[in-house]
Parts: C-alpha cells; structure tokens; sequence
C-alpha cells in the first residue's frame, strides 16, 4: 500500500501490483492508496464502521475501483482507503482488506469494527478473518460507499492517473471544508444527530415512563414495554447500546426527569470528535513533470482489456 504521512513521505508497503507479459513489457495490474492524515482523522474521531464497495471505471482503461469508506460524527462519508483493479474477486478483495488492516489495525484481530458491503461473495468469505462485530450503527444499507462512488462519478470516467489525482483532490478538500464547517457550528453534537433527536422527540408523547428505581424506568405503550436504564445507558430495544444515540424509550425517560438528552449521546457524535476527524491534512504535490525520475523503472503499459464471454450487455438493468 502507499501510505502519505503529514509532512509528505512515502512508505512503500506493496501498493503497486505489476503484470509482466511474455514480451518484456509490463502493464498495470493493481493499486492501492491510502493517506496517513485521513487514517489518522477516522482512528481519532470516527466511529469504527466501514462500507466496503467496488464501482467500474467508465474511462479507456477499464477495471474496478475498491473503496472502504466510514461514517463522521454528522454522519457523512468519510474516504479512507481506495484502489484500482482490473476485476472484482476474492483474491483481489483479499488483497484490498490485507492493505486496509495494515493501516487502521496495526496487526489486530479487527476487534470492534463493523464492516459493511453489498453482499457480494468475496467479501462476505473475507470478513470473518478480518473483523469482529462492533457497535456504532444502525444503517442496514451500504449508503456510505454508494454516496462515495456517486461523488467521484465524473473521476471515474477519466485515465487511471487523472483519477486518481482528482480523488486524491476531493478528499484533499473535503479534510479541509468539513473542518471550517464544524468550527462554525454553535453547537455540542452535529446537526444531523440534533435533528435526529428533535425527530424522537415528537415521538415521545406515545410512551408513559414508570420509575422503577434510580435512574431506570419501565417505559410503555399500549402493548408495548420497554426497560431503561440512564445510568447503564442501555435500552430493553437494544438501540441506544447499537448506534450510541439514545431511542424515543430512553428520551422519554430522560424527559421525564428534566435533563438535557443531548448529554447521554456517545461521545463520537459530538462537535469535539467531529474535529478531531477532521484535524489531519493532505499536502499539497507538484505537477507530474516535477516528480522525480526513475531510469531504473520499465515503462508501465495501460492494464490488458479483459473480455468476458458471451455478448457485451450494452442496456442498463434498472432492476
């Protein structure tokens, strides 16, 4: 993998994958990239869940493109690692999620992190050896990596290099303009949590708590009861223990002792983590005419077509 620190040195650690062909030449095979400032970011002020995703290239070379992505504070996407292939496999995957431990887990077992994908078989076989279950959120759906690959759609029709870069230039400047907008921000939790809990809250008025000793109540509606406990920060629902933001039962129990919901949301949706995501950098780099040359290096050829069997599909199934 390529890791970017902060002051712009390059640790090779097997990002590049080269194919040598019968001729003596040799064409692209893989790539991996991942910068140590966003890394860093979603280690220090991200909640530990990841979507996993592949989307095709639109542009003359032709391949996939792997992206781990996670969720920030505002519940937003946040890019952490992404690479070029020229198809979608198991070893392929394997190879991805190898590079994606070396640089969020540091030779863990992936204990508490939640990994999410769009069911495709060889992630699913991967996941097992990779990651054990945490906490954190309540999505059932892969939003996060499907909202990254629309964001870089325009990239994804470019060559290899240009994509690259202009991927490179979106997170560049998304590190940057999400850190202003949450300085700007008046406020101890995001906005879109905020307006999560004003939506609970409107539900509240359903539900009739009934204390049952300090700080735990049984909350019920109709048929319907649920045990709480504020001290424990735990739900008979079992929500508020899965996302970290307390459910309608618990917001009506800590309404019905006067107190401030906003303080019993987990510490990762707070303005204050939502920075400390956002507190790295990507520097800035030359032009490529300004990179540094490599006499040593064979010329690297655009990566072969692959051609499946049977007649191209040409029409979009919508389905």
């Amino acid at each position: 993998m390529l890791v970017l620190d902060n002051i712009g040195m390059q640790k090779d650690l097997h990002c590049v994958k080269l194919r040598p062909q019968s001729n003596s030449t040799v064409v692209f095979g893989r790539f991996y990239v991942s910068f140590k400032g966003v890394v860093d970011g979603w280690l220090d002020g991200c909640r530990k869940v990841i979507g996993i995703d592949g989307c095709f290239l639109k542009g003359i070379c032709k391949g996939e493109l792997l992206s781990a992505v996670g969720r920030d504070g505002n519940n937003n996407i946040y890019p952490i690692a992404w690479a070029v292939v020229n198809v979608e496999n198991k070893s392929k995957w394997k190879w991805f999620l190898d590079n994606l431990m070396e640089d969020i887990d540091e030779g863990g077992n992936g204990n508490g992190i939640t990994l999410m994908s769009d069911g495709h078989k060889g992630p699913q076989l991967l996941v097992k050896g990779f990651f054990k279950v945490g906490m954190g959120c309540d999505a059932l759906e892969n939003g996060v990596s499907e909202s990254f690959n629309a964001a870089i759609e325009e990239a994804r029709k470019k060559p290899l290099i240009t994509m690259l870069e202009d991927i490179r230039v979106f997170v560049m400047e998304r590190l940057y303009m999400q850190k202003e907008k949450g300085l700007g921000w008046n406020l101890a939790i995001c906005p879109n949590i905020r307006r999560k809990l004003g939506e609970l809250k409107k539900l509240r008025r359903f539900w009739a708590p009934y204390v049952s000793g300090y700080k735990q109540f049984e909350v019920v509606k109709c048929n319907e009861r649920y045990g709480v406990d504020l001290e424990k920060r735990e739900c008979g629902c079992r929500g508020w223990q899965l996302t970290g933001i307390h459910c309608v039962h618990a917001i009506c129990a800590i309404s019905s002792l006067n107190l401030d919901s906003e303080e019993y949301v987990a510490e990762w949706f707070t303005k204050f983590a939502f920075l400390r995501a956002y507190e790295y950098t990507i520097h800035p780099l030359n032009d490529s005419s300004l990179w540094p040359h490599m006499p040593d290096v064979h010329q690297i050829l655009p990566p072969i077509r692959r051609r499946l069997p049977g007649r191209p599909c040409v029409k979009r199934k919508r389905d």
